[in-house]
């Protein structure tokens, strides 16, 4: 793209005045009703008017500048290349399958272990709780045992249950895993 500047013949720091009397002096200069037939003067009387439309106002000028500063930039700025990541060979992938699943299953069964504690201390919450209210009158060691045994009873039945129910949120994602990996491999050894 041309500069407008440089078409209309004038300094970058016109005002309005300045370019329209550019812009003037090149239409009597050049304009096709006046010198019908001659195709270069047509030419520059054309693009002095594409360039007068684009710079005739001081918004259209801010616009102007913006799209320049914004052009140059973009020209000297280059993002850096990414680099792709090495193709996967299908063991690769079925390796990184199989950890996932070892993976999730662990966690499943740590899950399970940790609600399995916490519902047996949950049982044993309540024995502990009745000694320590029988046993009150004699100290406050007891009194403390009483509070243990209802903080067993009442808190500990949540944690319970939040990991039961996250080991079968687990496992039932786990088994849409497997199942969506059996299909995969099966489409890949029979060709489907």
């Amino acid at each position: 793209m041309n500069d407008p500047y440089e078409i209309l013949g004038i300094d970058k720091s016109a005002n309005d005045a300045q370019i329209t009397h550019a812009f003037r002096e090149i239409a009597k200069q050049c304009h096709p009703d006046l010198f019908p037939g001659d195709i270069e003067k047509e030419e520059r009387f054309k693009a002095a008017s594409e360039a007068y439309e684009e710079i005739n106002s001081q918004v259209k000028r801010a616009q102007y500048f913006a799209r320049r500063v914004s052009t140059t930039v973009q020209s000297h700025y280059r993002a850096p290349e990414r680099k792709q990541p090495p193709p996967v060979t299908f063991e690769e992938a079925q390796r990184q399958v199989l950890q996932y699943i070892s993976g999730a299953e662990a966690a499943r069964k740590k899950r399970v272990r940790h609600g399995a504690v916490f519902a047996i201390l949950t049982v044993l919450g309540e024995p502990l709780m009745m000694l320590g209210v029988l046993l009150n009158q004699s100290s406050s060691v007891y009194a403390l045992l009483a509070f243990v045994g209802a903080y067993m009873m009442m808190i500990l039945p949540f944690f319970a249950v939040r990991n039961f129910r996250r080991a079968y949120q687990i496992n039932k994602t786990l088994r849409g895993f497997k199942e969506a990996n059996a299909v995969f491999l099966k489409g890949i050894h029979f060709g489907d």
